[in-house]
């Protein structure tokens, strides 16, 4: 074997090593963001999935909260009615108090009217007494 020979076989080692390094760090770097990208998809999913917990935590308050704000709607209503039966109450008792007011009113005018007309008989009761006193 020559030394050209020896050379040319030495350098094409070197350069076959050198191709197996650059393989291998390929390789290793390749390896290296598989192993990223499937951290990367794992946290995905982790964050898909707490997005989801939360998701599904909000949706459970809104519905607690829907159910809350329809019960408080219902007593609401219920309270308009009750209310409502109240106030009309309160007419009726107004109304009540009218008419009777209305009937004291008519009652003392009658009353009135009466006292007015004993008092005219009377006086004309006097009249009468005083001319047979001065007829005797």
């Amino acid at each position: 074997v020559s030394t050209q020979s020896t050379w040319e076989l030495m350098e094409a080692l070197n350069e076959t090593e050198e191709l197996r390094k650059t393989v291998n760090f390929n390789h290793q770097l390749r390896q290296s963001e598989k192993v990223q990208a499937s951290y990367g998809i794992e946290e995905a999913r982790l964050t898909m999935s707490n997005l989801g917990d939360q998701l599904d935590k909000q949706r459970q308050l809104l519905y607690q909260q829907t159910m809350d704000l329809e019960a408080n709607q219902l007593m609401v209503e219920e309270s308009k009615k009750e209310l409502e039966l109240e106030k009309r109450r309160y007419r009726e008792k107004l109304d009540e108090i009218d008419r009777k007011e209305y009937e004291l009113k008519m009652e003392r005018t009658q009353l009135q009217n009466e006292k007015t007309r004993h008092e005219n008989l009377n006086a004309k009761l006097k009249k009468k007494k005083k001319k047979k006193k001065k007829k005797k």
